[in-house]
């Protein structure tokens, strides 16, 4: 084969590789979401590297070092299912993902490398996995394999990396303007115009080749077009030299900047004899890769850029750069973030008088409970000595209206003991340990039988986990739940009480199950405060203190509580303590 033919057939493959680019480069950007046009490029370019698998993971727990299947072929659907979760550091694409490199592995079925032994197990000789990573983020990987050939050229490496670049970029913008896609679509009409074009001159260029003066005209022909496709777009669009030279700017930029006529860069935008000690263009000839970064023109306005290497028709590196306009944007993220500050300010200062409030509440709870709890044990040592006095000289309508008396003068004595409780729940410090509640479960128990002799009750402890918090507290709690488990159970028959517990999701969870009355399930989130149980005879009627007290505790340590029932099919009551 002569040269010329071979520099033919070579340009005929640099214009395919080009036109590959672009069209992934066009369905990324008009895509809203990214990840779900990846199988369709990564087919493509297996077909252009004719490579028989591709796989596509994403990042699914970056603190867990977890990814996920987004797409792949080549495998049976079976295997795709079972290799959907991938952990870092596991086969190559994990060890990729782990390292943030890139991972070539050749001659596969010859290796005792064991990273390779999942793709090894579909016959793939030479396998590629590429991290997705933008500013230094991993966004996932992406890899193709072949089972024909036992290594990879360099240029299909590199067309590897230029794609898997471009998918990391799209998934990090994730949208892109609607005009921009418009433009995009039309960008690609064109393309597939000149595409078509590029083949009719390749074919004559076959017949022909001695015509070289013929084939550069039509390539100068068709390289204006292109540029004619750039001049559309609503960003500014150049292609930097090394020696920064500006062979070609849109009409975006000229409008802004002006004309180059020659000089570099640096020197028509800014006056400068230097380049600018700022500018991040160059990196993309340093490291082959792209490039993002903010600029601020001369024209005062801000700019998101992307840098991307390119090679002109001759071979010579070239930068191509985009940039797009944000400076509204940055006005107004500016702005909002100025008004979450002061929202955040007027928060903090609310919450502040909140809990002042708080603070002063709970100091007059305790001080108008304590206050009275002197005159009711008063009341109680009077209601008492009428019992003494007149027990036995009463007439039935008498000791009825006694028994009265000594009943509600206890409820009040309970009730003043209750507030106590709660106004010192919400003064003192918690002072956390590890608590044995099966422990002192069963000691309330017993307190129980003891005060309530010829009232049977019967007690299930199952296997409870360790709570962590502080011991007289939660001791309250666990006497509130078991008092109210039988004060609410039926007289005439026996208080049926199971106590158990389980961990969930970070949680020791707590609950009391009664045989009771049950309550009106429209009322179960208001179980706790100050509602009481609901029922139609006042026989069961209480204050409601006793479980806002729960609810205060189980607070106060960080967790929650809450209630199921139904009327006449007894009741169960949870309380959620975080593990230390």
């Amino acid at each position: 084969m002569n040269a010329g033919k071979r520099a033919e057939e070579a340009l005929q493959r640099s214009y395919q590789r080009l036109d590959l680019l672009a069209e992934t480069a066009s369905q990324l950007l008009a895509s809203i979401s990214p990840q779900q046009v990846v199988e369709s490029i990564c087919r493509k370019v297996m077909d252009f590297l004719d490579c028989d698998v591709f796989f596509n993971f994403l990042v699914e727990d970056e603190q867990k070092g977890l990814l996920k299947l987004n797409a792949c072929a080549g495998i049976p659907e079976e295997e795709a299912r079972r290799i959907e979760c991938l952990e870092y550091g596991m086969a190559v694409c994990g060890y990729a993902a782990r390292d943030g490199c890139r991972i070539v592995t050749e001659d596969i079925l010859n290796t005792v490398d064991p990273r390779t032994e999942l793709v090894k197990s579909y016959g793939i000789q030479a396998y590629a996995c590429h991290p997705l990573m933008v500013g230094g983020r991993l966004l996932g990987t992406l890899s193709f394999g072949t089972r024909k050939r036992s290594r990879f050229a360099g240029e299909e490496l590199a067309l590897m990396k230029a794609v898997a670049d471009q998918v990391a970029i799209a998934m990090d913008r994730k949208l892109a303007e609607e005009a921009l896609r418009r433009l995009n679509e039309e960008l690609e009409r064109r393309v597939e115009e000149r595409t078509e074009e590029l083949q009719e001159t390749v074919a004559q260029l076959e017949e022909e080749i001695s015509d070289r003066q013929r084939a550069e005209k039509a390539l100068a022909i068709e390289r204006q077009r292109f540029y004619d496709v750039l001049e559309m777009l609503p960003a500014y669009i150049v292609l930097l030299r090394p020696d920064y030279h500006v062979p070609f700017a849109n009409r975006y930029f000229v409008e802004n900047f002006g004309e180059s006529q020659g000089r570099r860069c640096f020197e028509y935008l800014f006056g400068r004899t230097e380049p600018c000690e700022i500018c991040e263009t160059y990196k993309v000839l340093k490291e082959n890769a792209p490039q993002r970064w903010e600029w601020t023109g001369p024209n005062g306005r801000i700019y998101d850029i992307f840098d991307f290497p390119f090679t002109d028709v001759d071979g010579s590196p070239l930068i191509m750069e985009m940039g797009i306009d944000i400076t509204d944007r940055k006005q107004s993220e500016a702005e909002i973030k100025k008004l979450n500050e002061e929202l955040e300010q007027r928060v903090k200062e609310r919450t502040a008088e909140l809990e002042y409030a708080n603070q002063e509440l709970e100091s007059f709870s305790y001080t108008v409970s304590h206050d009275l709890k002197a005159p009711i044990r008063a009341i109680q040592g009077f209601s008492r000595m009428l019992v003494d006095e007149y027990l036995a000289k009463l007439d039935e309508e008498g000791l009825r209206l006694l028994n009265i008396i000594v009943d509600n003068t206890q409820l009040m004595a309970n009730l003043i003991d209750d507030l106590l409780t709660l106004s010192r729940t919400g003064r003192q410090q918690i002072k956390k340990s590890s608590v044995d509640l099966a422990s002192m479960v069963k000691a309330n128990f017993e307190r129980l039988r003891g005060e309530g002799p010829g009232r049977e009750i019967r007690l299930t402890v199952h296997d409870l986990a360790q709570a962590w918090g502080d011991p007289s507290l939660l001791n309250q709690v666990v006497m509130n739940l078991l008092s109210n488990a039988v004060k609410y159970t039926r007289t005439r028959e026996i208080a049926v009480i199971e106590v158990g517990g389980y961990t969930k999701d970070g949680e020791a969870i707590f609950y009391v199950r009664d045989n009771g009355i049950g309550f009106d399930e429209r009322y179960g989130h208001k179980m706790f405060g100050v509602f009481q149980r609901f029922h139609s005879s006042k026989e069961y009627e209480g204050t409601g203190v006793g479980l806002a007290i729960v609810q205060r505790i189980i607070q106060r340590h960080g967790g929650r509580v809450w209630a199921e029932g139904k009327v006449d099919n007894g009741a169960t009551f949870y309380f959620a303590l975080p593990e230390p």
